[in-house]
Protein backbone atom coordinates (compact mmCIF):
# COMPACT_ATOMS: atom_id res chain seq x y z
CA UNK A 1 0.00 0.00 0.00
CA UNK A 2 1.01 3.63 -0.31
CA UNK A 3 2.63 4.69 2.95
CA UNK A 4 3.00 8.44 2.36
CA UNK A 5 2.13 11.22 0.01
CA UNK A 6 5.72 11.42 -1.24
CA UNK A 7 5.81 7.67 -1.97
CA UNK A 8 2.59 7.95 -3.94
CA UNK A 9 3.83 10.93 -5.92
CA UNK A 10 7.10 9.14 -6.65
CA UNK A 11 5.29 6.00 -7.78
CA UNK A 12 2.80 7.94 -9.91
CA UNK A 13 5.55 9.86 -11.69
CA UNK A 14 7.52 6.67 -12.40
CA UNK A 15 4.47 4.80 -13.69
CA UNK A 16 3.32 7.65 -15.95
CA UNK A 17 6.80 8.08 -17.38
CA UNK A 18 7.04 4.34 -18.13
CA UNK A 19 3.64 4.30 -19.81
CA UNK A 20 4.32 7.45 -21.85
CA UNK A 21 7.72 6.22 -22.99
CA UNK A 22 6.31 2.85 -24.02
CA UNK A 23 3.45 4.43 -25.97
CA UNK A 24 5.32 7.30 -27.65
CA UNK A 25 9.13 7.28 -27.73
CA UNK A 26 11.44 4.96 -25.89
CA UNK A 27 15.21 5.12 -25.68
CA UNK A 28 16.29 1.55 -25.19
CA UNK A 29 19.02 -0.84 -26.11
CA UNK A 30 18.73 -3.15 -29.07
CA UNK A 31 16.37 -6.07 -28.52
CA UNK A 32 17.78 -9.54 -29.13
CA UNK A 33 15.72 -12.71 -28.89
CA UNK A 34 17.02 -16.23 -29.28
CA UNK A 35 14.22 -18.37 -30.69
CA UNK A 36 16.25 -21.46 -31.45
CA UNK A 37 17.63 -22.20 -27.99
CA UNK A 38 15.11 -24.24 -26.01
CA UNK A 39 16.50 -24.96 -22.56
CA UNK A 40 15.04 -27.62 -20.27
CA UNK A 41 15.75 -28.19 -16.61
CA UNK A 42 14.20 -30.17 -13.75
CA UNK A 43 12.13 -28.57 -11.02
CA UNK A 44 14.36 -27.93 -8.04
CA UNK A 45 12.08 -29.34 -5.33
CA UNK A 46 12.97 -32.68 -3.74
CA UNK A 47 9.56 -33.04 -2.09
CA UNK A 48 7.58 -32.31 -5.25
CA UNK A 49 5.45 -35.16 -6.60
CA UNK A 50 4.00 -35.22 -10.10
CA UNK A 51 1.78 -32.21 -10.57
CA UNK A 52 -0.64 -34.53 -12.35
CA UNK A 53 -0.94 -36.69 -9.23
CA UNK A 54 -2.14 -33.73 -7.16
CA UNK A 55 -4.92 -32.82 -9.59
CA UNK A 56 -5.35 -29.87 -11.93
CA UNK A 57 -3.49 -26.61 -11.58
CA UNK A 58 -6.35 -24.18 -10.94
CA UNK A 59 -4.69 -21.30 -9.09
CA UNK A 60 -1.22 -19.81 -9.58
CA UNK A 61 0.03 -16.81 -7.62
CA UNK A 62 3.36 -15.04 -7.26
CA UNK A 63 5.13 -14.56 -3.97
CA UNK A 64 8.53 -12.96 -3.54
CA UNK A 65 10.94 -15.00 -5.69
CA UNK A 66 8.38 -17.81 -5.98
CA UNK A 67 5.76 -19.11 -8.42
CA UNK A 68 3.18 -21.03 -6.39
CA UNK A 69 0.38 -23.42 -7.33
CA UNK A 70 -2.41 -23.07 -4.75
CA UNK A 71 -4.96 -25.77 -3.97
CA UNK A 72 -8.31 -25.43 -2.21
CA UNK A 73 -7.32 -28.33 0.03
CA UNK A 74 -4.14 -26.63 1.21
CA UNK A 75 -1.64 -28.71 -0.83
CA UNK A 76 0.36 -25.82 -2.30
CA UNK A 77 3.30 -26.52 -4.62
CA UNK A 78 6.26 -24.30 -5.50
CA UNK A 79 6.48 -24.47 -9.29
CA UNK A 80 9.57 -22.28 -9.64
CA UNK A 81 11.69 -20.06 -7.42
CA UNK A 82 14.71 -17.80 -7.32
CA UNK A 83 13.74 -14.99 -9.66
CA UNK A 84 11.36 -12.18 -10.53
CA UNK A 85 8.05 -13.57 -11.84
CA UNK A 86 5.02 -12.18 -13.67
CA UNK A 87 2.07 -13.14 -15.91
CA UNK A 88 1.43 -16.78 -15.01
CA UNK A 89 -0.96 -18.44 -17.46
CA UNK A 90 -2.47 -21.88 -16.89
CA UNK A 91 -2.89 -24.12 -19.96
CA UNK A 92 -6.39 -25.29 -21.04
CA UNK A 93 -5.71 -28.82 -19.75
CA UNK A 94 -4.40 -27.35 -16.46
CA UNK A 95 -1.16 -29.36 -16.72
CA UNK A 96 1.24 -26.54 -17.59
CA UNK A 97 1.94 -22.96 -16.58
CA UNK A 98 3.62 -20.40 -18.81
CA UNK A 99 5.14 -17.31 -17.20
CA UNK A 100 7.88 -14.69 -17.31
CA UNK A 101 10.92 -15.19 -15.09
CA UNK A 102 13.66 -12.56 -15.25
CA UNK A 103 12.51 -11.51 -18.75
CA UNK A 104 12.55 -15.13 -19.97
CA UNK A 105 9.42 -16.97 -21.13
CA UNK A 106 9.17 -20.34 -19.39
CA UNK A 107 6.77 -23.26 -19.24
CA UNK A 108 6.59 -25.51 -16.19
CA UNK A 109 5.20 -28.95 -17.01
CA UNK A 110 3.70 -31.85 -15.06
CA UNK A 111 6.95 -33.78 -15.71
CA UNK A 112 9.02 -31.63 -13.34
CA UNK A 113 10.45 -29.57 -16.21
CA UNK A 114 11.18 -25.89 -16.70
CA UNK A 115 11.33 -25.12 -20.41
CA UNK A 116 12.86 -21.82 -21.48
CA UNK A 117 10.96 -20.84 -24.61
CA UNK A 118 12.18 -17.32 -25.45
CA UNK A 119 14.05 -14.34 -24.06
CA UNK A 120 13.82 -10.55 -24.15
CA UNK A 121 16.61 -8.52 -22.56
CA UNK A 122 14.21 -5.63 -21.90
CA UNK A 123 10.50 -5.35 -21.13
CA UNK A 124 9.28 -1.97 -22.26
CA UNK A 125 6.33 -1.76 -19.90
CA UNK A 126 3.47 -3.86 -18.57
CA UNK A 127 1.66 -3.20 -21.86
CA UNK A 128 4.42 -3.78 -24.40
CA UNK A 129 6.61 -6.81 -23.85
CA UNK A 130 7.06 -10.45 -24.80
CA UNK A 131 3.46 -11.65 -24.99
CA UNK A 132 1.94 -15.15 -25.05
CA UNK A 133 -1.31 -17.13 -24.95
CA UNK A 134 -2.27 -20.79 -25.02
CA UNK A 135 -3.58 -21.90 -28.43
CA UNK A 136 -4.62 -25.35 -27.22
CA UNK A 137 -3.67 -27.87 -24.53
CA UNK A 138 -0.09 -28.36 -25.79
CA UNK A 139 0.66 -25.26 -27.88
CA UNK A 140 1.74 -21.84 -26.67
CA UNK A 141 1.70 -18.80 -28.97
CA UNK A 142 4.22 -16.06 -28.22
CA UNK A 143 5.54 -12.85 -29.73
CA UNK A 144 8.82 -11.18 -28.72
CA UNK A 145 9.28 -7.42 -29.01
CA UNK A 146 11.80 -7.95 -31.80
CA UNK A 147 9.04 -9.33 -34.01
CA UNK A 148 7.10 -12.35 -35.18
CA UNK A 149 4.42 -14.69 -33.88
CA UNK A 150 5.57 -18.18 -32.94
CA UNK A 151 4.02 -21.42 -31.71
CA UNK A 152 5.74 -23.69 -29.22
CA UNK A 153 4.87 -27.39 -29.03
CA UNK A 154 5.27 -28.40 -25.37
CA UNK A 155 5.29 -32.15 -26.08
CA UNK A 156 7.95 -32.08 -28.80
CA UNK A 157 9.67 -28.89 -27.57
CA UNK A 158 9.64 -27.36 -31.05
CA UNK A 159 9.19 -23.66 -31.81
CA UNK A 160 7.86 -22.67 -35.26
CA UNK A 161 6.96 -19.29 -36.80
CA UNK A 162 3.33 -18.45 -37.50
CA UNK A 163 4.16 -14.95 -38.72
CA UNK A 164 7.85 -14.46 -39.46
CA UNK A 165 7.91 -10.67 -39.64
CA UNK A 166 9.09 -7.55 -37.83
CA UNK A 167 5.90 -6.88 -35.85
CA UNK A 168 5.19 -7.54 -32.19
CA UNK A 169 1.74 -8.82 -31.17
CA UNK A 170 0.13 -8.04 -27.82
CA UNK A 171 -2.92 -9.45 -25.99
CA UNK A 172 -3.07 -12.52 -28.22
CA UNK A 173 -6.68 -13.76 -28.21
CA UNK A 174 -8.20 -16.74 -30.01
CA UNK A 175 -11.72 -17.28 -31.33
CA UNK A 176 -13.63 -20.57 -31.49
CA UNK A 177 -12.17 -21.47 -34.92
CA UNK A 178 -8.55 -20.93 -33.86
CA UNK A 179 -8.39 -17.52 -35.53
CA UNK A 180 -6.01 -15.13 -33.78
CA UNK A 181 -6.66 -11.53 -32.77
CA UNK A 182 -3.81 -9.38 -31.48
CA UNK A 183 -2.64 -5.78 -31.39
CA UNK A 184 0.15 -5.16 -33.90
CA UNK A 185 3.15 -2.95 -33.06
CA UNK A 186 6.51 -2.14 -34.63
CA UNK A 187 9.67 -0.97 -32.86
CA UNK A 188 12.15 0.86 -35.09
CA UNK A 189 15.30 2.90 -34.70
CA UNK A 190 15.74 6.49 -35.87
CA UNK A 191 18.49 8.95 -34.91
CA UNK A 192 19.81 6.48 -32.33
CA UNK A 193 16.46 6.28 -30.56
CA UNK A 194 13.74 3.64 -30.69
CA UNK A 195 10.16 4.42 -31.62
CA UNK A 196 6.89 2.51 -31.54
CA UNK A 197 4.23 2.40 -34.25
CA UNK A 198 0.82 0.93 -33.55
CA UNK A 199 -1.39 -0.41 -36.33
CA UNK A 200 -4.50 -1.72 -34.62
CA UNK A 201 -5.99 -5.15 -34.05
CA UNK A 202 -4.89 -7.82 -36.51
CA UNK A 203 -6.86 -10.95 -37.39
CA UNK A 204 -4.83 -13.93 -38.57
CA UNK A 205 -6.26 -17.20 -39.89
CA UNK A 206 -3.57 -19.87 -39.40
CA UNK A 207 -5.24 -22.17 -41.94
CA UNK A 208 -5.80 -19.80 -44.86
CA UNK A 209 -2.90 -17.51 -43.77
CA UNK A 210 -5.22 -14.53 -44.16
CA UNK A 211 -4.04 -11.36 -42.39
CA UNK A 212 -6.05 -8.17 -41.98
CA UNK A 213 -6.34 -5.23 -39.61
CA UNK A 214 -9.93 -5.32 -38.35
CA UNK A 215 -9.71 -2.34 -35.95
CA UNK A 216 -7.43 0.41 -37.22
CA UNK A 217 -5.41 2.72 -35.03
CA UNK A 218 -5.99 6.45 -35.46
CA UNK A 219 -2.73 8.44 -35.62
CA UNK A 220 -1.81 11.17 -33.15
CA UNK A 221 -2.48 14.51 -34.89
CA UNK A 222 -1.47 16.90 -32.11
CA UNK A 223 1.37 18.30 -34.21
CA UNK A 224 -1.14 19.54 -36.80
CA UNK A 225 -3.77 20.82 -34.36
CA UNK A 226 -5.72 17.58 -34.12
CA UNK A 227 -6.37 15.16 -31.28
CA UNK A 228 -4.40 12.38 -29.62
CA UNK A 229 -5.83 9.69 -31.89
CA UNK A 230 -6.54 6.16 -30.67
CA UNK A 231 -5.16 2.67 -30.67
CA UNK A 232 -7.23 -0.32 -29.53
CA UNK A 233 -6.17 -2.57 -26.64
CA UNK A 234 -7.86 -5.96 -26.36
CA UNK A 235 -9.40 -6.63 -22.94
CA UNK A 236 -11.09 -9.98 -23.56
CA UNK A 237 -13.51 -12.04 -25.61
CA UNK A 238 -17.02 -13.29 -24.83
CA UNK A 239 -17.58 -16.92 -23.86
CA UNK A 240 -19.39 -17.58 -27.14
CA UNK A 241 -16.55 -15.91 -29.12
CA UNK A 242 -18.94 -13.37 -30.70
CA UNK A 243 -17.53 -10.18 -29.22
CA UNK A 244 -14.06 -8.77 -28.62
CA UNK A 245 -13.81 -6.12 -25.89
CA UNK A 246 -11.35 -3.28 -26.56
CA UNK A 247 -10.20 -0.08 -24.88
CA UNK A 248 -9.89 2.96 -27.15
CA UNK A 249 -6.53 4.10 -25.80
CA UNK A 250 -5.29 7.61 -26.75
CA UNK A 251 -1.63 8.23 -27.55
CA UNK A 252 -0.98 9.49 -24.04
CA UNK A 253 -0.26 7.35 -21.02
CA UNK A 254 -1.15 10.06 -18.50
CA UNK A 255 -4.56 10.79 -20.04
CA UNK A 256 -5.36 7.09 -20.43
CA UNK A 257 -4.60 6.55 -16.73
CA UNK A 258 -7.77 8.51 -15.96
CA UNK A 259 -10.10 6.41 -18.11
CA UNK A 260 -10.69 5.37 -21.71
CA UNK A 261 -13.84 4.60 -23.73
CA UNK A 262 -14.94 1.00 -24.20
CA UNK A 263 -15.75 -0.43 -27.63
CA UNK A 264 -16.88 -3.89 -28.73
CA UNK A 265 -15.89 -5.62 -31.95
CA UNK A 266 -18.72 -7.73 -33.36
CA UNK A 267 -16.76 -10.67 -34.80
CA UNK A 268 -19.57 -12.24 -36.82
CA UNK A 269 -20.53 -8.96 -38.51
CA UNK A 270 -17.02 -7.45 -38.69
CA UNK A 271 -18.26 -4.28 -37.00
CA UNK A 272 -16.87 -2.06 -34.26
CA UNK A 273 -19.59 -0.99 -31.80
CA UNK A 274 -18.82 2.40 -30.26
CA UNK A 275 -20.82 4.33 -27.67
CA UNK A 276 -21.80 8.00 -27.50
CA UNK A 277 -22.77 7.85 -23.82
CA UNK A 278 -19.87 9.45 -21.87
CA UNK A 279 -20.60 7.14 -18.90
CA UNK A 280 -19.31 4.13 -20.85
CA UNK A 281 -15.73 4.88 -19.90
CA UNK A 282 -13.46 2.95 -17.57
CA UNK A 283 -9.92 2.44 -16.40
CA UNK A 284 -8.29 0.07 -18.88
CA UNK A 285 -7.98 -2.92 -16.53
CA UNK A 286 -9.13 -6.38 -17.57
CA UNK A 287 -10.73 -6.95 -14.18
CA UNK A 288 -12.99 -3.91 -14.68
CA UNK A 289 -15.20 -5.99 -17.00
CA UNK A 290 -16.93 -9.37 -16.72
CA UNK A 291 -19.02 -10.79 -19.59
CA UNK A 292 -22.21 -12.67 -18.80
CA UNK A 293 -21.22 -16.28 -19.64
CA UNK A 294 -24.79 -17.24 -20.61
CA UNK A 295 -25.85 -14.13 -22.53
CA UNK A 296 -23.02 -12.32 -24.28
CA UNK A 297 -25.15 -9.22 -24.91
CA UNK A 298 -24.58 -8.18 -21.30
CA UNK A 299 -21.35 -7.03 -19.71
CA UNK A 300 -20.64 -6.03 -16.12
CA UNK A 301 -18.50 -2.89 -16.29
CA UNK A 302 -16.91 -0.63 -13.68
CA UNK A 303 -17.47 2.79 -15.25
CA UNK A 304 -16.14 6.18 -14.25
CA UNK A 305 -13.18 8.48 -14.80
CA UNK A 306 -10.25 9.16 -12.48
CA UNK A 307 -7.35 6.81 -11.68
CA UNK A 308 -8.29 6.45 -7.98
CA UNK A 309 -10.32 3.24 -7.58
CA UNK A 310 -12.07 4.56 -4.47
CA UNK A 311 -13.86 7.42 -6.20
CA UNK A 312 -16.36 7.69 -9.06
CA UNK A 313 -16.35 3.96 -9.86
CA UNK A 314 -19.84 2.64 -10.54
CA UNK A 315 -20.98 -0.85 -11.49
CA UNK A 316 -23.27 -1.05 -14.50
CA UNK A 317 -24.70 -3.90 -16.55
CA UNK A 318 -24.25 -2.85 -20.16
CA UNK A 319 -26.22 -4.10 -23.16
CA UNK A 320 -23.34 -3.99 -25.60
CA UNK A 321 -25.61 -3.96 -28.66
CA UNK A 322 -27.80 -1.01 -27.65
CA UNK A 323 -25.48 0.92 -25.33
CA UNK A 324 -28.17 1.03 -22.63
CA UNK A 325 -27.25 0.04 -19.10
CA UNK A 326 -28.54 -0.54 -15.58
CA UNK A 327 -26.69 0.96 -12.62
CA UNK A 328 -26.10 -1.11 -9.48
CA UNK A 329 -26.92 0.75 -6.25
CA UNK A 330 -25.96 2.40 -3.98
CA UNK A 331 -24.71 5.44 -5.91
CA UNK A 332 -22.45 6.68 -3.11
CA UNK A 333 -20.36 3.48 -3.23
CA UNK A 334 -17.21 2.73 -5.25
CA UNK A 335 -17.08 -0.65 -7.01
CA UNK A 336 -14.28 -2.85 -8.36
CA UNK A 337 -13.52 -6.33 -9.73
CA UNK A 338 -16.95 -7.62 -10.88
CA UNK A 339 -17.21 -11.33 -11.66
CA UNK A 340 -20.19 -13.22 -13.07
CA UNK A 341 -21.10 -16.63 -11.72
CA UNK A 342 -20.96 -19.51 -14.20
CA UNK A 343 -24.75 -19.58 -14.55
CA UNK A 344 -24.93 -15.84 -15.21
CA UNK A 345 -27.38 -15.31 -12.35
CA UNK A 346 -25.11 -13.54 -9.87
CA UNK A 347 -22.33 -10.96 -9.94
CA UNK A 348 -19.67 -10.87 -7.23
CA UNK A 349 -17.87 -7.58 -6.65
CA UNK A 350 -15.90 -5.59 -4.07
CA UNK A 351 -17.24 -2.28 -2.77
CA UNK A 352 -17.09 0.43 -0.13
CA UNK A 353 -18.25 4.00 0.36
CA UNK A 354 -16.58 6.47 -1.96
CA UNK A 355 -13.57 8.41 -0.73
CA UNK A 356 -12.81 11.90 -1.98
CA UNK A 357 -9.80 12.02 -4.27
CA UNK A 358 -6.56 13.16 -2.63
CA UNK A 359 -3.21 11.36 -2.28
CA UNK A 360 -3.57 10.91 1.47
CA UNK A 361 -7.12 9.61 1.13
CA UNK A 362 -5.96 6.64 -0.93
CA UNK A 363 -4.06 5.19 2.01
CA UNK A 364 -6.99 5.93 4.34
CA UNK A 365 -9.40 4.18 1.98
CA UNK A 366 -7.19 1.09 1.75
CA UNK A 367 -6.82 0.95 5.55
CA UNK A 368 -10.42 1.76 6.43
CA UNK A 369 -11.58 -1.86 6.78
CA UNK A 370 -14.81 -0.97 4.97
CA UNK A 371 -14.05 -2.62 1.61
CA UNK A 372 -15.88 -5.94 1.40
CA UNK A 373 -17.23 -8.56 -0.99
CA UNK A 374 -20.86 -8.46 -2.12
CA UNK A 375 -23.11 -10.39 -4.47
CA UNK A 376 -26.10 -9.21 -6.48
CA UNK A 377 -28.82 -11.36 -8.02
CA UNK A 378 -29.13 -10.12 -11.60
CA UNK A 379 -32.88 -10.88 -11.65
CA UNK A 380 -34.12 -9.76 -8.23
CA UNK A 381 -31.32 -7.19 -7.69
CA UNK A 382 -30.95 -8.48 -4.12
CA UNK A 383 -27.55 -7.53 -2.66
CA UNK A 384 -25.86 -9.70 -0.01
CA UNK A 385 -22.70 -8.74 1.89
CA UNK A 386 -20.36 -11.76 1.99
CA UNK A 387 -17.34 -10.50 3.99
CA UNK A 388 -17.23 -8.05 6.87
CA UNK A 389 -13.85 -8.20 8.64
CA UNK A 390 -12.95 -4.61 9.55
CA UNK A 391 -9.19 -5.32 9.56
CA UNK A 392 -8.89 -6.09 5.85
CA UNK A 393 -9.39 -4.80 2.32
CA UNK A 394 -11.13 -7.54 0.30
CA UNK A 395 -11.17 -7.63 -3.52
CA UNK A 396 -11.29 -9.79 -6.68
CA UNK A 397 -13.89 -12.41 -5.71
CA UNK A 398 -14.28 -15.44 -8.00
CA UNK A 399 -16.78 -18.28 -7.86
CA UNK A 400 -15.23 -21.75 -7.89
CA UNK A 401 -18.76 -23.00 -8.43
CA UNK A 402 -22.09 -21.23 -8.15
CA UNK A 403 -21.91 -21.26 -4.34
CA UNK A 404 -18.38 -21.06 -2.92
CA UNK A 405 -15.82 -18.38 -3.74
CA UNK A 406 -12.21 -17.37 -3.40
CA UNK A 407 -11.01 -13.79 -2.95
CA UNK A 408 -7.94 -11.68 -2.19
CA UNK A 409 -7.42 -9.85 1.07
CA UNK A 410 -4.92 -7.12 1.97
CA UNK A 411 -4.11 -6.31 5.59
CA UNK A 412 -2.69 -3.18 7.15
CA UNK A 413 0.91 -4.37 6.77
CA UNK A 414 0.65 -4.67 2.95
CA UNK A 415 0.42 -8.45 3.09
CA UNK A 416 -1.97 -9.87 0.48
CA UNK A 417 -3.49 -13.30 0.99
CA UNK A 418 -5.86 -15.61 -0.87
CA UNK A 419 -8.94 -16.97 0.90
CA UNK A 420 -11.79 -19.35 0.23
CA UNK A 421 -15.28 -18.94 1.63
CA UNK A 422 -17.59 -21.94 1.98
CA UNK A 423 -21.01 -21.24 3.48
CA UNK A 424 -19.54 -18.10 5.00
CA UNK A 425 -16.63 -19.96 6.63
CA UNK A 426 -13.36 -18.30 5.60
CA UNK A 427 -10.06 -20.18 5.26
CA UNK A 428 -6.73 -18.69 4.16
CA UNK A 429 -5.10 -20.60 1.29
CA UNK A 430 -1.81 -18.68 1.11
CA UNK A 431 -0.33 -15.28 1.91
CA UNK A 432 2.68 -13.19 0.93
CA UNK A 433 1.26 -12.59 -2.57
CA UNK A 434 2.88 -9.74 -4.48
CA UNK A 435 1.65 -7.57 -7.35
CA UNK A 436 4.95 -6.06 -8.45
CA UNK A 437 8.12 -7.30 -10.16
CA UNK A 438 10.46 -4.50 -9.12
CA UNK A 439 11.87 -5.69 -5.81
CA UNK A 440 13.45 -2.26 -5.25
CA UNK A 441 10.04 -0.58 -5.41
CA UNK A 442 7.54 -2.97 -3.78
CA UNK A 443 4.27 -1.05 -4.13
CA UNK A 444 1.31 -3.42 -4.08
CA UNK A 445 -1.24 -1.28 -5.92
CA UNK A 446 -1.63 1.64 -8.32
CA UNK A 447 -4.14 4.16 -6.95
CA UNK A 448 -5.99 1.32 -5.22
CA UNK A 449 -5.90 -1.17 -8.09
CA UNK A 450 -4.18 -4.51 -7.46
CA UNK A 451 -3.03 -5.95 -10.78
CA UNK A 452 -4.28 -9.50 -10.35
CA UNK A 453 -4.27 -10.15 -14.12
CA UNK A 454 -0.48 -9.72 -14.31
CA UNK A 455 0.47 -11.67 -11.21
CA UNK A 456 -2.14 -14.40 -10.71
CA UNK A 457 -4.17 -16.83 -12.82
CA UNK A 458 -7.28 -18.69 -11.70
CA UNK A 459 -9.19 -21.19 -13.83
CA UNK A 460 -12.28 -23.03 -12.59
Amino acid sequence: MVNSKSDLQKFSIIMLLLITVAITIGCMVKLNTDFQSIETSTLNNDDLKDISSTGNINIVVIRKNELLSVSLNGKNITLDSGGSFSRPLISPNKKYVSYIKDKNLYITTDKHEHIKVAHNPIDLSFALQLSFAWKDENTLLYSPTSGGLYSFDVVNKISKPYLANKYNYQNITLDVTGGIYAEQYLYYKKNNSYFINDYGVLFFNPVSKEEKIVIKSIPNKMDTGGDLGMYPIISGISNDYKYLYVWKHPHSGSIAADGVPLAVYDILNNKLIEYENPNIISLAYKDNISPNPKNSRFLALVSGEGRFMGNNKHLIILNILTGKFQSIPPKEYAFMTPNYSGDGKTILYASSKEASYAPGNIAQWLLSGNHHIFSIDTTTKQIIQLTSNSNYFDFSPIYVNNKDMIFFRSDKTENVSLWKSVNGQETMLTDGIIFYNDMDFPVQNYYGHFNTTLFTDIKY
